[in-house]
């Protein structure tokens, strides 16, 4: 009776070490996981405020181009009034 209990003992003593070490690489393996998750957030992050740059600086280069072509615009219709005057005045 006296073996049958030590042994019993020696079981559960197995056991809970067994049960430790896992719980050891369970935690371990959540630690991970944790880190890896928080640098992909930060990853995410970066990208998503590069994408946000993107999209104020294709906007900025929208307005440019928009205001170019009225420049642009403007002084095709002065060189063709400029040009008629020319061509009244010659001729």
């Amino acid at each position: 009776m006296i073996n049958e209990l030590s042994r019993i003992v020696g079981d559960v003593k197995n056991a809970s070490s067994m049960l430790a070490a896992v719980s050891m690489e369970l935690n371990k393996s959540a630690q991970q996981m944790s880190y890896i998750s928080s640098e992909q957030a930060a990853s995410f992050e970066e990208a998503a405020a590069a994408v946000e740059q993107i999209a104020a600086k294709t906007q900025e280069n929208s307005k440019d181009a928009e205001r170019a072509n009225q420049s642009v615009t403007a002084s095709v219709e002065k060189i063709i009034r400029n040009n008629s005057n020319v061509q009244k005045a010659v001729g």
